[in-house]
């Protein structure tokens, strides 16, 4: 199932929080078909004086409350989880014009990784671009923690990290992607 973020965050009525997320993973089909098949099959041997309809609503009630509790279990642990991000390192991919210098750069943006396999850049346009990877170090105090805990439920695979706009953010350097990768130390207080 995929949710988009910015669909969630401009939908969210203030601050975001677990019922936010749960509205919108029950907006696409988050079980699927089969497992829903497979729980009405097994209701059907108990309810066997119900209607088809009376047993699919009764499974998708099933299934609900199943979801619902490990998907705040999910939610819960990534809150929990960031104090042990302090001090640690983060990264944030980025593709910038040719010719801009990628140390003078500034703001960096808000969302940044917490293991280097979960950077990316999701939105370049191609042409003669560089790719470009900011290295900083986490201050959880600077952590927008709900929207963080929301997104490593929804994509574990991206260990996001989201910043609170304007926080400052120290960055070590920035490697230049290309034929030959190359690293810049910055050793500086950047903006997300």
């Amino acid at each position: 199932m995929f949710i988009h973020k910015g669909a969630i965050y401009r939908r969210a009525k203030s601050e975001l929080t677990f019922d936010d997320l749960w509205e919108f993973w029950l907006e696409g089909d988050p079980w699927g078909s089969q497992p829903l098949k497979d729980e009405m099959w097994t209701l059907q041997r108990f309810m066997r004086n119900a209607t088809d309809e009376e047993v699919e609503a009764r499974a998708r009630e099933n299934l609900e409350e199943k979801h619902k509790a490990a998907l705040r279990q999910r939610y819960e642990n990534s809150l929990s989880g960031m104090e042990r991000l302090e001090g640690k390192d983060c990264y944030r991919v980025m593709e910038l014009e040719q010719g801009v210098d990628p140390t003078k750069v500034d703001p960096l943006g808000t969302y940044w990784a917490y293991r280097k396999s979960g950077s990316g850049s999701y939105w370049g346009t191609g042409g003669q671009k560089q790719w470009v990877i900011y290295r900083g170090r986490i201050d959880t105090k600077n952590i927008d923690k709900n929207t963080t805990a929301m997104n490593n439920v929804l994509y574990p695979e991206e260990y996001e990290v989201s910043f609170i706009e304007g926080s400052p953010i120290y960055v070590y350097d920035v490697t230049i992607g290309g034929r030959q990768m190359y690293t810049i130390p910055i050793k500086d207080i950047r903006t997300c």
